[in-house]
């Protein structure tokens, strides 16, 4: 079973290219983050990125520890 960290109540959010990313979820075996990715303020899509894609400031507050 993989573990899951809950981001939510973090509030962690990036921008790139001018899309707004929320970070949810933080699947550690596979080093994946579930986002909400947001652009002007509307929903677009839920996207899975890798975790060495995330700003160092934001991986420096997950802290995943295996």
């Amino acid at each position: 079973m993989s573990k899951i960290i809950d981001l939510k109540a973090k509030e962690l959010s990036f921008t790139r290219d001018n899309y707004l990313y929320k970070l949810e979820f933080f699947r550690v075996s596979s080093m994946n983050i579930e986002t909400l990715c947001y652009k002007n303020n509307t929903f677009i899509k839920k996207e899975t990125i890798p975790f060495a894609q995330l700003p160092k400031v934001l991986k420096k507050e997950i802290k995943p520890n295996k």
